[in-house]
């Protein structure tokens, strides 16, 4: 139920991304086109960006073609896609998430936690010794 609720929220988001992506590839050809291969072209220079969002992308070459469009160019990019779309793909899918348990409600007692569980939450050590302890109670 929660992806059927997220699929709608994604393809909006898909043209909420797409407008400004296209702006972002379009400059990227202008800026670099006629100096590197990876953006001589839409497609290529779409790739080009979005291997930028894992970090894979050589700024020294980029930068030797013209230092200030480089700079102002990544820092836009680097806040506007991988900060805000990033983020905003995964607040869609935990908001979906939310409002299908809301919705949907909880199995019976799965929404209400004890005392022991939030002192089990709060005390990590503890969990953990507790868990260990049921390992080796099962071996």
């Amino acid at each position: 139920v929660t992806m059927r609720v997220a699929l709608f929220r994604y393809f909006l988001f898909f043209f909420m991304f797409a407008l400004p992506m296209f702006g972002f590839v379009f400059f990227a050809v202008c800026i670099w086109g006629a100096h590197i291969a990876q953006f001589q072209t839409l497609p290529k220079a779409t790739l080009a960006l979005l291997l930028f969002v894992r970090g894979d992308l050589n700024l020294r070459e980029l930068a030797d073609v013209n230092a200030i469009y480089t700079t102002v160019f990544m820092a836009m990019f680097y806040l506007i896609i991988v900060c805000f779309y990033t983020n905003a793909f995964t607040a869609i899918m935990c908001q979906c998430y939310f409002e299908v348990k809301i919705t949907d409600g909880y199995a019976k007692g799965e929404g209400r936690w004890t005392r022991q569980d939030w002192i089990k939450w709060a005390t990590p050590a503890r969990r953990k010794a507790e868990d260990d302890e049921e390992d080796n109670v099962e071996e």
